[in-house]
């Protein structure tokens, strides 16, 4: 007979082995038929009851009559299930796996990016959170599971101003889908118990950067951490980002013959490493050097980055809701601005803001200047 993971049951039969000491184990053969190698596809599934290998009295005889008694009604009961439809081989297979655990295994070998890997690291996290434990057997996930999932992380707080973003939402659950559905690629599971849930896209929202105008107030401008002051001022010059700023040493720094800095870093969310050429702007919050292995920012915790940079922000006069990654940002729409009405156009903006291609920081700069932007690039224009 031919074998898939929908196979129904041939037969069902209990039997005994040897179990801890004073024990035998009960266990329930069921045979599904061959492989396509041509071995035999079974199953044992183990009988939750003891069963006393040398019975010295009439309770403990009483109690192994029972015991197969129990495992005979669960085998004829497997045969009914299979026969209606309600027993097939796959669910033998999820029984023995567990989600979280796999999910883990299988992202790390599908992903090399850190971005994408990080995002699974979030959806294991709240999916840890939402079953109240390390983790789950795949045979447990059902459609109710998975709507169940959507709707804890549309309620979840993350800290006492509210919840996670509509972009996070959205994002997780569609790489909890997608993770469904390669299991179902796989043949790991029949279907995915998430087909059919509607996620959506998430709504987008202004982004924001500041004028040339605003960065020279704000560098006018007190902040209370003078290390916060300048990682953002130099990442807004610079267009590095903050978990590669946190990892900056002073030998990343390299300045050629004709004087010019450089910058020679590896990107954290893509793991790709890059040369850049550094702004005098930008290498006034470097230099002097330090030591060469020394970190170049000493930050403050990151709890209170966002809401020391909204305080420095306010204390400045600038209305807008700025955060670490406006500063990015602010370098693109600046370097932008400049090399446009210069009439040149290259693809270095690109490597500045770490694109694997010019279409990701057309859409980029698009997202950032709206009907101002149209693809019509030294960064020494500030």
């Amino acid at each position: 007979m031919g074998h898939s993971d929908n196979s129904q049951a041939i037969s069902a039969k209990p039997y005994k082995r040897k179990g801890r000491k004073g024990y035998l184990r009960i266990y329930i053969n069921i045979y599904y038929g061959l492989k396509p190698n041509g071995k035999k596809d079974k199953y044992e599934m183990p009988v939750p009851v003891d069963y006393y290998e040398n019975p010295s009295n009439d309770k403990e005889r009483k109690h192994n009559d029972w015991a197969l008694k129990y495992a005979n009604e669960l085998a004829d009961e497997i045969m009914v299930d299979s026969r209606n439809g309600r027993h097939k081989r796959q669910d033998q297979k999820t029984k023995k796996i567990w989600l979280i655990q796999y999910m883990d295994k299988w992202a790390e070998k599908k992903y090399t990016k850190l971005n994408t890997l990080g995002a699974y690291i979030s959806v294991r996290k709240h999916l840890r959170n939402f079953i109240g434990s390390e983790d789950i057997k795949l045979s447990s996930v059902n459609r109710k599971f998975c709507i169940d999932f959507f709707d804890h992380l549309k309620n979840t707080q993350i800290n006492s101003k509210g919840g996670l973003s509509d972009s996070a939402i959205k994002g997780y659950m569609k790489k909890f889908k997608y993770f469904l559905k390669q299991l179902e690629n796989e043949e790991i599971i029949s279907k995915s118990p998430a087909d059919g849930i509607k996620v959506g896209n998430a709504k987008s929202k202004p982004k924001e950067f500041l004028e040339l105008s605003e960065l020279e107030t704000l560098i006018n401008t007190e902040c209370r951490f003078e290390e916060l002051k300048r990682y953002f001022l130099f990442s807004c010059f610079s267009a590095t980002a903050f978990a590669e700023c946190k990892e900056l040493e002073y030998q990343d720094f390299r300045q050629s013959d004709d004087g010019r800095w450089y910058l020679m870093t590896e990107r954290i969310k893509t793991a790709k490493h890059t040369r850049l050429l550094m702004s005098h702007k930008a290498m006034e919050y470097i230099l002097p050097l330090g030591n060469p292995t020394d970190k170049v920012f000493r930050f403050i915790k990151t709890s209170n980055r966002y809401d020391e940079i909204r305080r420095w922000i306010a204390d400045s006069g600038i209305d807008k809701h700025i955060t670490p990654h406006c500063a990015k940002n602010t370098f693109a729409v600046a370097y932008f601005r400049h090399h446009r009405e210069k009439g040149s156009l290259t693809n270095d903006l690109m490597r500045y803001c770490q694109h694997s291609d010019w279409k990701t920081t057309e859409r980029y700069l698009g997202k950032l200047l709206g009907s101002e932007y149209t693809t019509t690039l030294s960064p020494d224009f500030f």
